[in-house]
């Protein structure tokens, strides 16, 4: 079994599929990247059980067959050719890579030992890249890590009516992300929790639509030379909705640069574990750390305010955070009491939706 093909080519998908590939298994094929020739068309796949990559490119060849590659090894190999084309050739179970000069030997597994993972069918929905790659962006920091509860550490995607949605949390911030969307669907709403590495499958492309495939326990997220399945983490999710505060009438807006400089340089004073950060909202907005170890800080900064004056602690780091995420000027704080959640949003968005919830810390 052999073919020739284009470095580059070969890099970009095996870079794609590498994605896939976990650091530490104790299932050595998983380390390995499978390659399906089928004359000239070639089919790289990578895995780890929970997600699978798979990537499509054109090669030379008259061959059918499949072999697997151990996969970090043959990357780094293909990343350091200077080659323009190589060839590839595989011999009872070894893989020879060869170049005008030199040659490369690689042991693999069993192909009929790699995983396959199952296909999604059923409806296909066209969304812009750039849409998705906003809300995860914009969300999936706020996901918990390896809590018990596993929804809380994966992000809630939702098509509902004329809105694409996004949202998540660890229990102590939430981010919403909603952007309408001409949609045509054959149910009324499709949601899945989901893993954050959709992103890493997507940050590089250069398409700019997708398709996406809802299953009962699958996703799948199609390209034209690509696409990711991944299984869905256990649900339900939290009524998310309910929790969003709707009546909330007294708010400060404040510049969202000087927020952020002010938290940073806040930060070294609070104390550890807490990260406690005490926040007076009134006219001119008051900002005060204590560590008594290192000593205290308070800053002032110019703020609009409309309502109460109320003092509310909060976790510096999760507020610098959230923060960091807003593209506006300035920034929005909506708040209640001492024990109520604050909403956090841009004061000017472009074309979607955006807010993040924050729990208060005891004063």
């Amino acid at each position: 079994m052999k073919f020739t093909v284009l470095r580059e080519s070969l890099l970009k998908s095996t870079k794609q599929v590498a994605k896939a590939i976990s650091p530490r298994t104790n299932m050595p094929i998983l380390s390995n990247i499978l390659f399906e020739l089928d004359r000239d068309t070639l089919t790289l796949t990578g895995t780890n059980i929970d997600f699978t990559i798979t990537s499509k490119l054109e090669v030379t060849s008259d061959d059918k067959g499949e072999f697997t590659v151990l996969g970090k090894p043959f990357l780094q190999l293909i990343q350091n050719l200077d080659e323009v084309e190589i060839t590839v050739e595989n011999r009872g179970g070894t893989t020879y890579i060869s170049t005008s000069r030199n040659i490369y030997r690689f042991q693999g597994q069993p192909a009929e030992d790699f995983p396959r993972m199952q296909n999604v069918e059923g409806e296909g929905i066209v969304l812009k890249t750039s849409d998705i790659l906003n809300g995860m962006n914009f969300t999936a920091f706020c996901t918990a890590k390896d809590d018990p509860r596993a929804f809380l550490n994966g992000i809630l995607w939702e098509l509902k009516g004329h809105e694409l949605r996004f949202v998540a949390s660890d229990a102590h911030k939430l981010g919403f992300y909603l952007k309408e969307y001409e949609l045509s669907l054959a149910q009324d709403k499709k949601e899945a929790i989901v893993p954050k590495t959709i992103v890493d499958f997507l940050k590089d492309t250069s398409f700019e639509e997708v398709v996406v495939y809802f299953g009962d326990n699958l996703l799948k997220v199609e390209l034209p030379d690509s696409s990711l399945v991944t299984r869905l983490i256990d649900g339900p999710y939290v009524p998310y909705e309910s929790v969003i505060p709707q009546d909330y009438t007294d708010e400060v807006i404040v510049s969202t640069e000087e927020i952020l400089a002010s938290l940073r340089r806040l930060i070294n004073f609070t104390p550890a574990g807490t990260n406690l950060v005490e926040i007076e909202f009134k006219d001119e907005m008051e900002l005060h750390a204590e560590n008594r170890e290192m000593g205290e800080a308070t800053e002032h900064i110019t703020a609009e305010h409309k309502g109460k004056v109320q003092k509310i602690g909060f976790n510096g780091q999760y507020l610098s955070e959230i923060i960091k995420h807003i593209k506006s000027e300035r920034v929005v704080i909506s708040y209640s009491d001492v024990n109520s959640p604050v909403i956090i949003k841009p004061e000017k968005s472009e074309d979607y939706q955006l807010l993040y919830l924050l729990m208060p810390v005891k004063l």
